[in-house]
């Protein structure tokens, strides 16, 4: 393949391929670029620099900060999904008040209203449980759920700010090696040994959660 370079005022390059069979001078005539004659790497970040088409590496160190930045969101929202069980929208919407409901339960405090709903998912379970053991459950799931979600947004946080630190661009794919080992282990860590919260801050994790899940989904 024969190519031709266009060079802008920033000396940055793009590349034109033609075929073997194409008339390279007219094609140059054609498009205002330039024939060379050295080799091309195969790189989209590229500058003219003495005579010669290099790879532009503070262009390539950033462009490779954001290939990792948009893996790194991949990684979350896997996780995210592995968390909630991949449960969709609705679901996620409802695990508030669900908890809410559960902790007025189980603290003497429900309604009539909260006794009523969960009198029908108790039923509808077909699981032998009582009122009172199915809101303890939920809890104990809300708990779960808010200090698993908590460690991922803490290890997405400082995996962005550890990534854009980066100045050598050979440290970029050990480090997010790590950042996956390191997520993957501590939601181990998490799901041997569950710490408890105090419900009203897994009530407010959840609802900030349960937000962002929903700016996922666009709800």
């Amino acid at each position: 393949m024969l190519n031709l370079i266009q060079i802008d005022n920033n000396d940055h390059v793009s590349v034109i391929g033609l075929s073997n069979t194409a008339n390279i001078h007219e094609e140059a005539k054609k498009t205002g670029a330039t024939i060379y004659e050295g080799d091309i790497p195969n790189s989209p970040y590229l500058i003219f620099k003495n005579g010669y088409v290099i790879e532009d590496n503070t262009a390539l160190l950033e462009g490779s900060k954001q290939q990792c930045l948009t893996s790194l969101a991949s990684l979350i929202l896997r996780h995210h999904n592995l968390v909630t069980g991949n449960a969709n929208q609705h679901q996620i919407t409802n695990w508030p008040e669900k908890s809410r409901r559960a902790e007025r339960i189980v603290s003497g405090k429900s309604s009539t209203s909260d006794i009523s709903i969960v009198s029908i998912e108790t039923a509808k379970r077909n699981r032998g449980e009582t009122i009172k053991e199915l809101t303890e459950k939920q809890l104990q799931k809300a708990n779960d759920y808010a200090i698993k979600m908590a460690l991922i947004d803490g290890i997405q946080a400082d995996a962005k700010q550890q990534i854009n630190a980066v100045t050598d661009i050979s440290e970029l794919k050990p480090l997010m090696s790590k950042i996956e080992t390191l997520l993957e282990q501590e939601l181990h860590k998490l799901s041997v040994q569950q710490p408890q919260l105090p419900a009203s801050v897994t009530n407010t994790l959840i609802s900030q959660t349960s937000q962002k899940l929903r700016n996922l989904f666009r709800i």
